[in-house]
């Protein structure tokens, strides 16, 4: 039986970290480089030099600083991603778990319920064995109170008969009191199957609702990392 989850392993988000990180190291050079042109263009004008504004100058410490930063913010990000797997992978054992015990459960009620119509066949075939006793013994009755002018023997076979009718009603009611049994245990493990059912569904609503935050906050913040503007 296969996973009721499967996870697949996140190979692009590094890649897509290193490439907001290289995009965030490298935007400073390219403002400046524009800056530069724009400053030339102003020279070769006919603006006075003192309306120029002086390029600012990247110093290795701001760069080495600016990569500090973007290597933070990978590091944050790689973690509440490691974070989100580890939880995935908690999620999926957690839903496997919950599978094959519902299916121990289900294989149960059908070996009940097989019982249950097992139970309810021999039932028949003993009301229909009574059904033809009881005919039998009315044939026989009036065939012998037919063809005799004494009693006493068929007195004696009637009151065997009777016997016999009495022995398998008495048999037809504990039949019936066991079905009736079943019947109340059927009934009681339906009633606890549905009390399981809502349990198991309030707690993975309640975990799809987490893990749903959880992922909303990793995209959030994997937003907000890639296009916050850069201090200078």
């Amino acid at each position: 039986i296969q996973s009721a989850i499967q996870l697949h392993p996140p190979s692009s988000l590094h890649d897509l970290v290193k490439h907001s990180t290289r995009s965030s190291t490298h935007s400073p050079t390219t403002s400046n480089v524009g800056s530069r042109r724009g400053s030339a263009q102003i020279a070769e004008g006919s603006i006075e030099p003192k309306a120029v504004l002086q390029p600012r100058i990247i110093r290795p410490e701001d760069v080495e600083q600016e990569r500090q930063r973007a290597k933070a913010r990978e590091q944050e990000i790689l973690k509440s991603f490691d974070n989100l797997n580890d939880l995935s992978l908690t999620t999926t054992r957690n839903l496997d778990d919950t599978y094959y015990s519902l299916l121990e459960k289900v294989t149960s009620l059908r070996s009940t319920i097989s019982k249950l119509q097992e139970l309810s066949i021999a039932t028949n075939e003993l009301y229909d064995e009574f059904q033809n006793g009881a005919n039998e013994l009315e044939e026989d009755v009036n065939t012998q109170v037919d063809g005799f002018g004494e009693f006493k023997k068929q007195m004696a076979q009637v009151d065997a008969l009777e016997s016999r009718v009495l022995v398998s009603k008495d048999k037809a009611r504990r039949l019936i009191k066991r079905l009736e049994d079943v019947q109340k245990r059927v009934e009681k493990h339906e009633n606890a199957e549905g009390e399981w059912q809502g349990t198991i569904t309030r707690r993975l609503r309640i975990f799809w609702s987490i893990l749903g935050c959880a992922v909303v906050v990793f995209v959030a913040l994997l937003i907000f990392y890639n296009f916050k503007p850069h201090s200078d």
